[in-house]
């Protein structure tokens, strides 16, 4: 899938083999994650990593950079500082050519 924004377009693998940094374990937590939680947290790293949280349009919502060490990936908050809405997010990871994408519900 593509996906423009405005930073630019982004493609969206599905299916990706797992690369270096995460792997078929890596997960989020929690699911559904509410107002009152922490923020979102990425479990199973191996390395350090980047990605990004999309709407279901693909339209980019926050990027984020994750390791072993420091899980918090998102606060629920849009990049332009507004609070994210209630709905289904993906999660998209990335390293080294590789992707992976997990689902996240967010309930307010």
């Amino acid at each position: 899938m593509w996906a423009a924004t405005s930073h630019g377009i982004s493609r969206i693998v599905r299916g990706g083999g797992p690369g270096p940094g995460f792997s078929g374990r890596t997960y989020v937590y929690p699911n559904p994650v509410r107002e009152s939680d922490s923020g979102l947290r990425l479990g199973g790293l191996t390395d350090a990593i980047r990605g990004e949280v999309r709407d279901s349009a693909g339209r980019l919502i926050r990027r984020f950079h994750a390791d072993p060490n420091s899980t918090l990936i998102w606060d629920l908050t849009r990049a332009d500082g507004g609070a994210a809405a209630s709905w289904r997010y993906l999660v998209v990871l990335r390293d080294k050519g590789a992707s992976q994408i997990l689902r996240v519900a967010v309930l307010r």
